[in-house]
């Protein structure tokens, strides 16, 4: 069998799941919107999606990682990531997962160099916040644990399908 992963739900798995479960309310989809907005407006709507597959050793399977970056640079070898947030400056979780994001586009495009890129929307600002060469181990330990993540979230579904199954016997 042949597992999926995107490189959203990646860094969704490494850094938003827990958020989600305890959280009360979603990302309202006006937010999601204006963030797809905000990114075509500025160029960072790159049609091109990139699959690659990765052999996960502890599992011994084989799974298809698909990522679509936010921009990419063929001509300077770089991969561009822009995270959009409603506050003054970005926050250090959003810069860490932007910087995680930006390495999977790199493995998966095989392009050497990043940047990453913040769009405030409280002042209507973009920069560029960070720039680096592609890491490959951050690009493999961050698939490999939202494998393991992935696969735990699968086994508790399974596990509470069956606990709700026998429930209603």
């Amino acid at each position: 069998m042949i597992y999926r992963l995107t490189a959203s739900q990646i860094v969704s798995l490494l850094y938003y799941k827990a958020d989600d479960i305890v959280k009360q309310e979603p990302v309202s989809s006006e937010i999601l919107y204006e963030g797809k907005r905000i990114h075509s407006r500025l160029g960072f709507d790159e049609p091109q999606q990139y699959r690659r597959f990765y052999f996960d050793e502890k599992t011994k399977e084989w799974w298809l990682i698909i990522g679509c970056p936010d921009k990419v640079d063929q001509k300077n070898g770089k991969v561009l990531e822009l995270k959009t947030f409603q506050t003054a400056r970005i926050s250090d979780k959003v810069k860490i997962v932007g910087i995680v994001q930006v390495n999977i586009y790199c493995w998966l495009t095989g392009l050497p160099n990043w940047e990453l890129w913040g769009y405030s929307s409280y002042s209507n600002k973009l920069f560029k916040v960070e720039e680096g060469s592609y890491f490959i181990d951050l690009a493999f330990q961050s698939i490999e644990k939202a494998i393991q993540l992935k696969l735990a979230l699968i086994d508790f579904h399974k596990t509470y399908k069956e606990i709700a199954e026998g429930s209603k016997k």
